[in-house]
C-alpha cells in the first residue's frame, strides 16, 4: 500500500489536475476533529493545495476540489465570488 501511495503522490506532484473529486465519505468532521479515511500522505497534499467548491452538483456523494491558483479556481471564483464554505 505504501508504495501505491508513493506512487499516486509523485503522479500527482508532477501533473496537478485542476479539479479533484473526492467521495464525501472519506472526509468526515466530528466534534474531536476530522476523521480520514484516506492515508493521511494523501489529504495533506490535496488539502495544502487545494479550496472546496461551494456549490455541489453531484448531489453530496462527492466534493468537488479546484487547485488553488489555477484558471478553473478563477473561473469559479467569477462565478460564485468565493470558493470556501462558511
Amino acid at each position: 500500500m505504501d508504495k501505491l501511495v508513493t506512487r499516486l503522490l509523485s503522479d500527482l506532484s508532477a501533473h496537478p489536475p485542476d479539479l479533484l473529486i473526492v467521495e464525501s465519505n472519506l472526509v468526515s468532521s466530528t466534534e474531536k476533529g476530522l476523521n480520514l479515511w484516506m492515508d493521511p500522505r494523501v489529504f495533506t497534499w490535496f488539502s495544502t493545495r487545494y479550496d472546496q467548491r461551494p456549490l455541489n452538483p453531484m448531489g453530496g456523494h462527492f466534493i468537488l476540489h479546484a487547485r488553488r491558483d489555477s484558471k478553473l479556481e478563477a473561473r469559479m471564483k467569477a462565478e460564485t465570488g468565493t470558493l470556501k464554505i462558511e
